[in-house]
């Protein structure tokens, strides 16, 4: 089992003493438990996991593998982490600086006097960020489960959809199918768009009816060992027509442009582009609303992405969608998500649903 929390505190920075981590993402990476509450408290020399008694035992228990790691009852919890950095002769503390209120900083700086509370929290929001970014075995595990409960989810709809349904009915079959199939829940809330709807990258669903000739675009994902996938289909009903058909070969060329160029150390813009180049010489150019993908694993949004501004290089155990679409307004929309990890030699892929256009 990779020692996540040793890695962390053997690269602190120089000058960063101990670290605070509060937040829910970043407590179930390095402890693998998850919790509604609960503080981490890292020190150079040993890590303590404060948790009140709803978590307490069952703590124990899953931390019990992770070396130098004492989980303890939380009482007064300022007074705590004070007491264990004065134990351990700290002088100054990092924080997440994107998970700590202005609020939280102030009561930090309050109570624990004596500590020196970084101002920018040391970049330890950054740090975890990076370490995060590549996956290990078992997180590579745990979100290739998820995406097979999405693909089989996306084989139930193909039965499941018909003229009639409303995206909101769609919706809620999506969740219920995955949830079936051992999903903890939604990785987000699906986004369901037929007919002129599916021209709205982000469409919420509605009570609007699936109609002969509408496009259906579905996307969704599931979340297993708090794991997240994600994928999306677009569809056809009925008589699709040929400028359908058309947009969706374009998208699917495009989504083949981007898989072709994935290796490690390519860079994220030069994926995106190749992809966007794609779309803009086949006669859709600014039709291509997003950006081609981003990463994913306990968030459904991590670092890095696809995107012509992206400074990131792609590295072996990075996970990343590739996520191509056309939009075009009042119309139809397309969009084409498969999930990929990259690996030595370029990728593999998650995701086990066809790519060619189905016509239901």
């Amino acid at each position: 089992m990779t020692d996540r929390l040793g890695i962390f505190v053997e690269n602190l920075p120089r000058g960063i003493d101990a670290v605070l981590i509060t937040s829910a993402f970043n407590r179930r990476y390095f402890l693998r438990f998850s919790s509604s509450a609960g503080t981490l408290v890292a020190t150079r020399d040993k890590s303590y996991f404060i948790i009140d008694g709803r978590y307490f035992e069952a703590a124990r228990e899953a931390v019990k593998p992770i070396k130098n790691c004492e989980v303890i009852l939380q009482e007064k919890t300022y007074a705590q982490i004070l007491s264990l950095l004065q134990r351990h002769g700290a002088k100054t503390l990092g924080l997440e600086e994107d998970y700590t209120s202005m609020g939280e900083f102030a009561r930090l700086c309050e109570k624990l006097a004596g500590i020196e509370i970084l101002p920018d929290g040391g970049g330890i929001g950054k740090i975890i960020a990076r370490q995060r970014t590549v996956k290990d075995k078992s997180e590579i595990e745990s979100i290739q489960k998820s995406q097979d409960i999405t693909d089989k989810t996306f084989t139930h709809l193909l039965e499941y959809i018909r003229p009639g349904r409303t995206e909101r009915e769609i919706a809620f079959e999506i969740q219920r199918f995955m949830w079936s199939r051992g999903s903890q829940r939604p990785a987000f809330e699906p986004i369901v768009a037929a007919g002129a709807n599916s021209s709205k990258p982000h469409a919420v669903p509605t009570e609007n009816k699936i109609r002969d000739g509408d496009f259906i675009m579905l996307d969704f994902g599931a979340v297993y060992e708090d794991y997240c996938s994600d994928m999306t289909r677009t569809v056809g009903v009925g008589n699709v027509s040929a400028k359908q058909r058309e947009v969706y070969g374009v998208v699917l060329e495009a989504r083949l442009a981007a898989l072709d160029v994935i290796k490690p150390g390519e860079a994220c813009a030069n994926v995106d582009k190749a992809a966007r180049d794609v779309i803009d010489k086949s006669g859709y150019k600014g039709l291509f609303a997003h950006s081609l993908g981003h990463s994913l694993g306990l968030e459904v949004h991590e670092t890095p992405g696809f995107s012509a501004g992206s400074e990131d290089s792609l590295k072996p155990g990075v996970v990343m969608s590739v996520e191509p679409g056309i939009y075009i307004p009042g119309e139809f929309g397309v969009r084409i998500e498969d999930l990929i990890a990259v690996t030595e030699t370029g990728h593999r892929n998650f995701t086990s649903s066809g790519k060619e256009l189905i016509v239901l």
